[in-house]
């Protein structure tokens, strides 16, 4: 192997462990909860939906949005 060859393995190695990627708002969210149970009430894993839709309306009580009388809805 040729020193630069060597050098540029090492490089590549050391940012390939030590970047990682930042999670994009629609990840992170406070209406994570909602676009996940939608997502799986899309997969028909119904149960689950349903956790993360009561999840999300006991977070944001109080609040008067389309997405807790979605969440209702769909919890039932």
């Amino acid at each position: 192997m040729s020193w630069k060859h060597t050098v540029n393995m090492l490089v590549m190695f050391t940012l390939g462990t030590v970047l990682s990627a930042q999670q994009t708002f629609y990840h992170t969210g406070a209406d994570d909860p909602y676009r996940k149970g939608m997502e799986l009430y899309g997969n028909g894993k119904y149960s689950a939906a349903q956790q993360l839709f009561d999840k999300y309306m006991q977070e944001n009580q109080g609040e008067n949005s389309d997405l807790i009388s979605n969440s209702d809805y769909y919890a039932a």
